[in-house]
C-alpha cells in the first residue's frame, strides 16, 4: 500500500505510513446534509439532538484537532568531514627542568618510653592512709573522752539551771569556810593527790558525787573539762555508770593523770545526769576549777 503523501511502499493493511505517520484509511463518507453522525459509534441521528439515540453519547461537536506537524528530515548518513590534525615534522626536543636544593631526611622521631610509677609507691599510700585514718579516729576519741565535742553534749533542760559547789582541798578547808547548804540536785567535791607536781609524777584526782535532788539516778556521765593540756596527759578516766544513786547518797570516782611537761593547769569536772521515776529527764552540774602546778623533774 503506497503512502499518498511520500509515496512510501507499505505493508498491506497497514493504518499509517512507517516512512511519514500519514492515516492510510480511507476518509469516511460525509453524512447526508442535516444529519448528525454519533462520534462514539457512528450512527445516525435526527437533526438538533444532543445525545447520541443508539449508546447515549453526547453529540456536541468536537474540538477541531490541531494541525499534524510534517514529519522530521532524516539525519545524514555520513557527517562533514573533519580536518585532519597537522604534526610537525620535528617535535622540539624535551629540556628537563635544573635540580633543586637536595632536602636532608627528616629522622624519625622514636617515642618516649612511658614511665611506671615505683613500686614502694603503692605499698606507701596504703601505710599512709591507713595511718591517717587511725590518726583521726584516735584524736576524735581523746576529744570525746575530754569533752571537748560541743555537739555532742546534751542540751540542758530549760525548766531546772543545776547548780554545784565543790568541797575544799584539806590545803585551803582553814581559809575557805564551808558553802551554805543549797537546793542543787547535785554536789560535786574535787580532791587531788597533790596540787604541786613535778614532770613524770602522777596525779589522781578524786570526785565525789552527792544526790541532793528527790530522785535516783539511773545514769551518770563524768568528764574533765579545763585547760590541762599538755601539761597534763590523761591516764584513766571513769566510763558511763548506769548503777543506780538513790538521793542524798554519795559516790566517790577518780581521774588519774600523769604531768608531762611545766606550766599551770585548771581542772573541773562535767556531770551528765539522767533522773528515774514516772517522769525521767536529763540535767546536769558543773563543778568548781582545781588549780595545779607542775614543775620541773629531778
Amino acid at each position: 500500500m503506497k503512502c499518498p503523501k511520500c509515496g512510501f511502499e507499505n505493508r498491506p493493511g497497514a493504518r499509517f505510513c512507517k516512512q511519514c505517520g500519514q492515516s492510510l484509511e480511507a476518509p469516511a463518507p460525509s453524512p447526508p446534509p442535516g444529519e448528525i453522525r454519533c462520534p462514539s459509534c457512528g450512527a445516525p441521528n435526527k437533526p438538533g439532538a444532543r445525545f447520541c439515540a443508539r449508546c447515549g453519547a453526547p453529540l456536541t461537536a468536537p474540538a477541531p484537532a490541531p494541525p499534524t506537524p510534517p514529519p522530521a528530515a532524516p539525519p545524514p548518513a555520513y557527517g562533514p568531514p573533519y580536518p585532519t590534525p597537522t604534526v610537525p615534522a620535528t617535535p622540539s626536543p624535551y629540556v628537563p627542568p635544573p635540580p633543586g636544593p637536595e632536602i636532608p631526611p627528616i629522622p624519625p622521631v622514636e617515642a618516649a618510653p612511658a614511665r611506671r610509677p615505683p613500686r614502694w609507691l603503692w605499698i606507701a599510700l596504703p601505710i599512709a592512709l591507713v595511718l591517717c585514718l587511725a590518726a583521726i579516729v584516735g584524736l576524735g576519741y581523746r576529744a570525746y573522752r575530754q569533752g571537748k565535742l560541743p555537739f555532742l553534749r546534751p542540751s540542758p533542760t530549760p525548766t531546772a539551771t543545776p547548780t554545784a559547789t565543790v568541797t575544799p582541798t584539806p590545803e585551803t578547808a582553814a581559809e575557805t569556810p564551808s558553802p551554805a547548804p543549797s537546793a542543787a540536785i547535785a554536789q560535786i567535791a574535787l580532791t587531788p593527790s597533790a596540787t604541786d607536781l613535778k614532770v613524770g609524777e602522777t596525779l589522781t584526782l578524786t570526785v565525789t558525787i552527792t544526790n541532793t535532788g528527790d530522785q535516783s539516778w539511773t545514769q551518770m556521765e563524768y568528764r574533765l573539762l579545763g585547760q590541762w593540756e599538755p601539761v597534763l596527759k590523761m591516764d584513766q578516766a571513769p566510763g558511763l555508770s548506769s548503777e543506780e544513786l538513790g538521793a542524798g547518797q554519795s559516790r566517790p570516782v577518780t581521774f588519774t593523770l600523769t604531768a608531762q611537761q611545766e606550766g599551770d593547769a585548771t581542772l573541773k569536772v562535767l556531770l551528765l545526769i539522767q533522773t528515774g521515776g514516772d517522769r525521767p529527764r536529763r540535767d546536769m552540774a558543773i563543778s568548781e576549777e582545781v588549780n595545779v602546778h607542775v614543775g620541773p623533774g629531778q
